[in-house]
């Protein structure tokens, strides 16, 4: 009985990327799975052509020994970065596209390098909150001592007032940094943004002028509130790191009905009721390869050391689980647009609108 009808069928519809290698070292032939690699040309990978796919030490060892495996990062055609394991016994080689498991580990590296960060600025903060006791109770002493030194007493008051304030900014620290569990619950988005506005000035420094353009009338969308300041917290750094010769940084509220500004995606089967949180400013902008790609995990255009690219996929994934999107409007040297929305709060008795499962418009 003939094999060879059997052996042709297993090897075209095999799942696994396949290549089998010629008696001069060339790929003869590869399977449907290798021909549909996205971004990957095999017979180039295999063969030395792929830029930087060096793959000679595997052909050597698969040529004296018979078998070999290597792992390989290359430049695809699409002109991502792709991690690839190569698997070779006799003349047949099996390709695997491992990028996303490298991704995923990746992230997991940078997820313990933050929480490390945390545990590290817990204690930090501690050990400072300490010190500004002393600080407070030494000014509040010599205030008392000097209360007739006009000057002198001045300047002791504005110690003071220092020492408060960096208390109260330590006390908040701390405070988030014990808050864990997620708690949705209806949230006034204008209130928590003007309770964040001093942390926020802060954060962009004197050369970014901050605007606040609240809606009164804003309805306030079920989300949980811690989750929603680290948002605003990565969406306002993200915006300062755009602007490093200053600029404009604009926050706004509004209610959105389908047909008023509300991005593809919003609404149609899901209901027509959004809240809009909208972060504007006016930096470099991004081209649309960046766009393309500002989501994804550990994806950073920053310096290294300066970003970890996990911020932006946390806020999209926020905005997922709330219920909600998120949109992008950006373009080279004209400033960036991220606008989240979020379903508006269901009045009692009324029925609930399925969620949408997937990002809208998020590169427009």
């Amino acid at each position: 009985m003939n094999d060879a009808p059997l052996e042709e069928s297993i090897f075209e519809l095999s799942s696994a990327a396949l290549a089998v290698l010629g008696d001069d070292g060339r790929v003869a032939r590869v399977n449907r799975a290798a021909l549909e690699l996205p971004g990957l040309d095999v017979p180039a990978l295999l063969e030395g052509r792929a830029p930087g796919a060096d793959v000679s030490a595997f052909r050597a060892e698969l040529q004296a020994r018979g078998r070999a495996s290597a792992a390989v990062s290359i430049t695809g055609s699409d002109g991502a970065v792709h991690h690839v394991t190569l698997e070779g016994r006799g003349r047949v080689v099996v390709v695997r596209d491992t990028t996303a498991v490298h991704e995923l580990e990746e992230e997991l590296r940078q997820l313990r390098r933050v929480e490390s960060v945390g545990y590290l600025t817990a204690s930090l903060a501690h050990d400072f909150n300490n010190l500004l006791t002393v600080i407070a109770c030494s000014t509040a002493i010599l205030a008392r001592e000097i209360h007739d030194r006009d000057r002198l007493f001045e300047l002791a008051q504005e110690i003071q007032l220092a020492t408060e304030r960096a208390t109260a900014m330590v006390r908040q620290l701390l405070a988030r940094i014990r808050r864990t569990a997620a708690a949705p619950a209806p949230l006034d988005l204008n209130q928590a943004i003007v309770g964040l506005s001093p942390l926020l000035e802060r954060l962009v420094g004197d050369g970014v002028e901050v605007h606040l353009a609240l809606d009164d009338e804003v309805a306030h969308p079920v989300v949980d509130s811690d989750a929603f300041e680290h948002a605003l917290l990565n969406l306002v750094v993200n915006a300062r790191d755009a602007m490093p010769s200053g600029g404009r940084l604009e926050i706004a509220t509004r209610n959105v009905e389908l047909g008023e500004g509300a991005p593809a995606g919003v609404g149609g089967g899901y209901g027509a009721r959004y809240v809009a949180l909208a972060v504007t400013d006016t930096g470099s902008g991004m081209s649309r390869e960046v766009r393309d790609r500002m989501f994804d995990r550990c994806f950073t255009t920053k310096e290294r050391g300066r970003g970890s690219g996990l911020g932006l996929s946390m806020v999209q994934r926020f905005a997922s689980q709330s219920g909600g999107c998120i949109s992008v409007h950006s373009a080279p040297g004209q400033g960036t647009t991220i606008a989240l929305y979020f379903p508006r709060e269901q009045a009692a008795g009324t029925q609930e609108l399925d969620r949408p499962a997937d990002s809208c418009g998020r590169a427009l």
